[in-house]
């Protein structure tokens, strides 16, 4: 007979108190009971009453390296994941847990694995912007390269969506520079459009980021900034030769996006530039005055119409 965590005598060798035991002792950090219970046969990789996670990741959640190395020692599956697909590593990326990231890669966690989100450790990594965490990730052989995931996310696009100028020098110091980004950069660029971020954008563009690129399934940067009415980076990129009047996969110029959603300083600062109000959209139904969201007798508004009136030029 063994002992129970309470002190109460337990048949040994039951798999149902032992993965109960287990759950309580992991989530305590009791690692000396962990172990009696490991030595007991209990499952390593396993709680009998929570399939969707592991001690392995519960234990990498809360940063419990000994346990981390521990349960690793017994057989615990490094690659084991969640109801949502995360590894150990992806919790040891995401809360900033270094020494279970490491004792985890020595026993041949994979580095470059997603999650339910599409998302790599080193993705998650950015989103918390755990620049030492990234730093570490990069030094062991994380993947910096250019594929996005499904949604168009990379690293790189997240630190750019936060704006986290930083990461986003990290990075781009960490890529393979034979790679073609063209992509990546793109998208990168238009999340830090959506942000307004000067500083960013200004780098991915010194970086080689394209204005314009041919790509229906991520909004272009111009567009970007038209829709979250991001004047400094749409004086920015139209300062690069951004195309004023291309169609989103809405059918809808950037002017027609910054009216359809009332911003009426980037109305003025597209027209400015040149951008066409006279424009339909792609389906031929509708002017930017058509769409516009604010008040008809506001400055945007009049400006409208009387670029459209001069043939879509602003007067």
């Amino acid at each position: 007979m063994g002992d129970s965590l309470d002190g109460r005598p337990k048949p040994m060798g039951d798999p149902l108190m032992d993965s109960m035991d287990m759950w309580e002792a992991v989530k305590s950090n009791d690692v000396d009971s962990v172990q009696r219970l490991l030595d007991f046969g209990a499952d390593s990789n396993a709680f009998e009453e929570n399939l969707t996670t592991s001690p392995l990741i519960e234990a990498t959640k809360y940063g419990f390296v000994e346990l981390v190395r521990l349960l690793l020692s017994y057989g615990a599956y490094a690659s084991q994941t969640d109801a949502d697909n995360n590894t150990a590593l992806h919790w040891a990326a995401a809360h900033n847990h270094r020494k279970c990231a490491e004792v985890l890669l020595n026993y041949s966690s994979p580095i470059d694995v997603t999650n339910a989100n599409g998302n790599t450790p080193l993705m998650e990594a950015t989103a918390g912007s755990n620049v030492e965490m990234v730093r570490f990730l990069l030094e062991r052989g994380a993947s910096c390269g250019s594929k996005l995931n499904q949604w168009n996310k990379s690293a790189l696009t997240i630190a750019s969506f936060k704006g986290d100028i930083g990461m986003v020098r990290l990075l781009l110091h960490g890529a393979n520079v034979m790679e073609n980004r063209s992509r990546e950069l793109y998208a990168a660029l238009a999340a830090a459009a959506t942000g307004n971020f000067v500083q960013v954008a200004q780098k991915l563009l010194d970086y080689g980021a394209r204005v314009n690129y041919t790509d229906e399934t991520i909004l272009s940067p111009l567009h970007s900034a038209a829709l979250a009415g991001s004047v400094n980076v749409a004086k920015l990129l139209i300062n690069y030769g951004a195309n004023l009047d291309d169609f989103d996969s809405n059918g809808y110029t950037p002017l027609m996006e910054a009216a359809r959603a009332g911003h009426e300083e980037m109305i003025k600062t597209l027209l400015d530039a040149g951008a066409n109000a006279d424009r339909t959209s792609e389906d031929g139904r509708y002017r930017a005055f058509d769409l516009f969201w604010g008040a008809r007798n506001s400055m945007a508004a009049r400006m409208l119409l009387l670029s459209e009136a001069s043939g879509g030029t602003s007067p």
